[in-house]
């Protein structure tokens, strides 16, 4: 195959759809021309080599893992696919590592020549399907592993659950304490919310099949070393280490390893947590009077800035428009305009930490409303299959997987969106916003499981806690 497209020019052989052999690259990268050459065997990357008008060459060997490399040893091909997996060649890398970096300039132009091909045969585009791509291992899960898996949901729940109640305890100081502990707290607690964004598909990935398709004996591992071994608190200028102990039995899985760093992470927040209800300071009151409306401000803001309008969903739309009408201009409004009227020492810092402590629920509902929503948008395609319809002779014809669990599922979220929109305070409604993300993993985790005793079960259920409870039975 020979392109030159708006990109460059891009030459190379597939077999089966899989790349063989050399494929070089041309394009143009902050104004120097780059040459890059590949090496595949089978659909597998071996080595990446770039050069540039600057005479510099870059090389860059893969490595695998070690089933891979006795496929390329001795031509064996246990525990491959043999089919077009992805244009991206992923043998358990991490997306930050150079592996998968050094991919990213070339594979804009096969992403750009896959559009092309697909203009010819747009049934592959709806099966979503490869022209051609790499070849990627399967590395099924074991049976502890499994177990591990729903573990790890548990804990990662918790730990995000400890970390919001903490907040609440340092919300009220507004961030601006000047007492120790407080202010490592909300820098610890800064750092775990940036590990959320990090390892923020990881559930999703642990609990879909896609998790079998990485090798995770190595570089993913040692990625998660890096990111959780020690956090790194900067308070003041300098820099505070907290160092998270975990087994070296524990660090030879990465499963095991998540569920044992998150354990020690409970342990610290539960720590810190304990210290800063001894050591909680108040402002002064006219302190307090003075910044609470820019603190609505600039919460008010940063919701807007949250659920993207052109992603909306009708369910979610109805949710956030409780919440707006109930709790933003509701409850909020009136305790506001009671904190400044009342003379009431102690009233004005009940008001003040309600006003707060809803505004933290809320910006938490928002968070979870938009995760739910991009979510649905997975599970629907993880539910979805393409088959063929003797009546018009198309095999591109989309199919529901587990019809009836799927229904059923969808039932038990739209009743609870109807009980969020029924609550009285922002956390009963996030309590339930939670149900409703829980269950979304749930129905991931189900995708290749026996469910025919559960959708019988469901289907006696009278009650919808009856259904939830059935659904949480099954981690």
């Amino acid at each position: 195959m020979e392109n030159n497209g708006s990109i460059g020019e891009t030459k190379g052989v597939f077999t089966r759809g899989l790349f063989e052999g050399i494929w070089e690259f041309k394009y143009l990268k902050e104004a120097n021309q780059i040459r890059e050459k590949r090496y595949y065997t089978t659909g597998i990357l071996r080595a990446v080599v770039k050069s540039s008008n600057m005479g510099e060459v870059d090389s860059l060997y893969f490595e695998q893992s070690p089933e891979t490399q006795e496929v390329l040893e001795s031509n064996v091909k246990s525990h491959f696919l043999n089919r077009p997996f992805s244009i991206t060649y992923n043998d358990g890398y991490p997306m930050s590592s150079a592996y998968i970096q050094s991919q990213n300039d070339g594979n804009i132009a096969l992403k750009e020549v896959h559009d092309q091909l697909l203009k010819f045969d747009k049934i592959w585009l709806k099966k979503q399907k490869l022209v051609y791509g790499t070849n990627r291992g399967k590395y099924p899960l074991n049976e502890n592993e499994e177990i591990y898996i729903t573990q790890w949901f548990r804990i990662e729940q918790d730990f995000q659950f400890l970390v919001e109640e903490i907040k609440e305890h340092e919300i009220r100081d507004f961030g601006e304490s000047s007492d120790s502990i407080a202010k490592f707290t909300i820098a610890w607690i800064e750092n775990q919310e940036k590990l959320f964004d990090l390892l923020g598909t990881l559930s999703q990935v642990f609990l879909s099949k896609e998790i079998e398709y990485y090798y995770r004996d190595n570089l993913i591992l040692k990625q998660a070393f890096h990111l959780l071994e020690t956090d790194s608190i900067h308070i003041d200028n300098k820099v505070k280490a907290i160092h998270y102990e975990t087994s070296e039995e524990d660090k030879k899985n990465v499963f095991t390893y998540l569920l044992s760093n998150y354990q020690e992470r409970i342990k610290v927040g539960k720590l810190l947590d304990a210290e800063l209800s001894k050591n909680e300071t108040s402002s002064s009151l006219e302190d307090e009077l003075e910044r609470l409306p820019k603190r609505i401000a600039a919460e008010r803001a940063k919701l807007d800035s949250i659920y993207n309008p052109d992603k909306r969903d009708k369910n979610v739309d109805l949710l956030l428009t409780h919440i707006n009408d109930n709790f933003l201009e509701g409850t909020i409004e009136t305790n506001y305009e009671q904190f400044k009227t009342t003379k009431d020492l102690d009233e004005k810092k009940q008001l003040r930490d309600s006003i707060l402590i809803d505004l933290n629920g809320i910006n938490q509902i928002y968070s979870l409303a938009t995760s739910i929503s991009e979510r649905y948008t997975y599970v629907d395609s993880l539910y979805t299959e393409y088959v063929f319809d003797a009546f018009t002779f198309s095999d591109n014809v989309p199919s529901r997987i587990k019809k009836k669990l799927f229904d059923q599922v969808q039932k038990v979220q739209t009743d609870l969106i109807n009980r969020a929109i029924e609550t009285d305070t922002p956390q009963e409604c996030l309590k339930v916003i939670q149900e409703i993300s829980n269950i979304q993993v749930i129905l991931i985790y189900l995708r290749d499981k026996q469910t025919k005793p559960l959708e019988k079960s469901l289907n006696r259920a009278n009650t919808l806690d009856e259904k939830l409870n059935l659904m949480h039975e099954v981690l």
